[in-house]
């Protein structure tokens, strides 16, 4: 069991979780809070997924790490880039454990597609649309698809269908943690971190 692990809910914000705890809808949540400590974190600027989690996995600003959204703007060449993994050039708190010889798994942060390599651990990295090739170690991807029929979005994310979409949805939040739970198993990381974002 790892002696850390973080499950970061991507929009969670208090403003949305207070009230559906107050519901009885989150009860895993509401103990959680009870008997431990919880408060607001200040956002990056500007506040938006990207940067968030590059600011939480490197401990450094947007200005930092020099990206402030998820596509930058070529003016040159009038066109948006989409960043990526590799728009990033700082070090992550998975990649100081790794050094030093701690396992480290990551499972679905925004930011992490294409999967760089971690030292002594694994990653299945997110991405905004079903994509191959975003597991590090590469074997895990077919062992993922085969076991769990893993996707890394939902199939009916952009239809007009918003009951289907939000089953969809649900029914991927739900592998994620039967995936969690396998990954756990196999590489016993001491460092777990894993992202609610469909």
């Amino acid at each position: 069991m790892p002696k850390v692990i973080v499950i970061g809910l991507d929009g969670g914000t208090w403003n949305i979780v207070k009230p559906l705890i107050e519901k009885g809808k989150l009860p895993t949540i509401a103990n959680l809070i009870k008997d431990s400590c919880y408060g607001d974190l200040e956002s990056t600027i500007p506040p938006s997924t990207f940067t968030g989690w590059k600011a939480y996995s490197t401990g450094k600003n947007p200005g930092k790490f020099g990206v402030f959204s998820s596509v930058n703007v070529d003016t040159k060449n009038k066109r948006l880039i989409v960043n990526d993994s590799r728009s990033y050039k700082s070090k992550e708190i998975w990649d100081y454990l790794g050094e030093r010889g701690i396992i480290c798994g990551v499972l679905n942060m925004p930011t992490t597609y294409p999967p760089k390599r971690i030292p002594n651990g694994f990653m299945v990295s997110h991405f905004f649309i079903n994509v191959p090739n975003y597991t590090y170690p590469k074997y895990l991807e077919n062992e993922l698809k085969s076991k769990f029929n893993y996707k890394l979005a939902p199939d009916y994310l952009y239809m007009i269908d918003k009951d289907l979409t939000i089953q969809d949805c649900r029914n991927v939040i739900i592998q994620r943690f039967d995936v969690a739970q396998y990954l756990i198993d196999k590489f016993d990381p001491a460092f777990f971190h894993m992202s609610i974002f469909w």
